[in-house]
């Protein structure tokens, strides 16, 4: 998980299944595939819709406010 900047923040989890039941809700969301490229090659499990960004990502102000951002 990134590491926030404001002192004294902790970062924010969530569950695969909360997620998942705000999805079901209607929930908009941006998923962030944050593995690195070893991991994704890997991997067989790639969320559908999910973007590709770098491990080391930082808070970009130009994403919605409006949704729900999730890294994974």
């Amino acid at each position: 998980m990134a590491q926030q900047d404001s002192p004294g923040s902790e970062p924010l989890r969530m569950s695969a299944g909360a997620f998942r039941a705000r999805q079901e809700a209607g929930e908009a969301a941006v998923i962030l595939d944050v593995r690195g490229p070893k991991d994704w090659d890997r991997s067989d499990a790639k969320i559908s819709g999910a973007l590709r960004a770098c491990p080391e990502i930082r808070i970009d102000p130009h994403w919605p406010r409006d949704r729900l951002i999730l890294a994974y």
